[in-house]
């Protein structure tokens, strides 16, 4: 697993810490449906500790009360950049903007659309394949992070201009604190 890392084709990179995570170090949520895409969030242990420095440093955990509509927000990955297209090897980010749970309702005719997901407004990019579990945060006005998502599922196949769903952290602080 690569910390700090921004290519990670150059295992020289400054600030770039990198980790085995064995499976055994792996939550997965015990109540976890493939479909349609329920309880998708699973914690890692780490076998080490790391090294909070300029190029990496913690995000904190969502307000439980806050439901973040119309924030915004940023997402990255090392996922395809498009359907059936390459996996860069640079961290691909951009910026994003969190749909009302209503409008995101509205887009997702005959989904389910339960209250621990996310969505994003369409944009210009889009998660796709890879980028699975990824972060989606807000940067707060003290220069921290904070995690208020974790990328779930498209509604197409990586097509820009569409919602796209991620599993809300604050649905599952409680599940969290357990593994503290």
């Amino acid at each position: 697993m690569y910390f700090g890392t921004v290519d990670r084709s150059n295992k020289r990179e400054v600030g770039q810490q990198r980790l085995i995570i064995k499976s055994t170090n792996i939550v997965v949520h015990q109540d976890y449906q493939a479909h349609p895409y329920l309880n998708d969030i699973a914690l890692i242990r780490l076998p080490a500790d790391l090294l909070f420095d300029e190029y990496i440093q913690p995000a904190k955990l969502p307000d439980a009360n806050e439901l973040y509509e119309n924030e915004s927000a940023v997402v990255s990955g090392w996922g395809q950049t498009s359907f059936n297209g390459p996996q860069p090897n640079h961290l691909q980010y951009y910026n994003v903007t969190v749909y009302s749970n209503e409008e995101c309702k509205n887009k997702l005719v005959h989904r389910v659309f339960p209250l621990s997901y996310i969505c994003l407004k369409p944009s210009q990019s889009t998660p796709c394949f890879g980028d699975s579990g990824g972060p989606l945060a807000i940067r707060n006005d003290d220069g921290s992070h904070t995690l208020l998502g974790l990328t779930s599922f498209g509604i197409t196949n990586c097509e820009k201009y569409s919602p796209v769903i991620y599993t809300r952290v604050s649905s599952f602080l409680q599940w969290i604190k357990q593994y503290e």
